[in-house]
């Protein structure tokens, strides 16, 4: 017997309207999240909302920037890999593997390559207008 009210199910033609308004609906934005735990940039900054917002994770956490060092005229630079563009596919891999590389070592090596590409592309445009590649206070999150 179904116990459920399908009244209060979200309709299909809803839940297109959500995914045209935010593809990445999968991994609802979390407003005012608890920062407290949150892990700093490798330069010592605290990590911000990033361009596609906190985002929601499957096993319960959050991840807004998830970063990663490239070579950028001939420098490491530190970027963020959630960058907008992604597919649902490429952030479905950043926001379902342990990003963490002591619990999850080959998270790079599996990564998929359009995350690098997009990610570079997007750290080398900000860079080139003398921005940070992160997401800034003055910044729009992505739509």
């Amino acid at each position: 017997m179904c116990t459920s009210n399908p009244s209060s199910a979200p309709s299909a033609t809803s839940m297109a309207a959500t995914q045209a308004l935010d593809p990445y609906a999968a991994y609802p934005v979390v407003k005012n999240p608890d920062r407290s735990q949150w892990d700093k940039r490798v330069d010592g900054s605290d990590k911000g909302d990033g361009w596609l917002g906190v985002r929601k994770r499957p096993d319960g956490g959050v991840s807004s920037e998830i970063s990663a060092g490239i070579t950028i005229n001939g420098k490491e630079t530190e970027v963020p890999l959630m960058v907008p563009g992604l597919s649902k596919d490429e952030l479905r891999y950043l926001m379902t593997n342990d990003p963490n590389l002591e619990r999850n070592p080959d998270f790079f090596k599996k990564m998929p390559e359009g995350v690098w590409e997009k990610a570079e592309a997007h750290a080398k445009k900000r860079i080139a207008a003398g921005k940070s590649p992160f997401r800034g206070p003055d910044d729009k999150v992505a739509e």
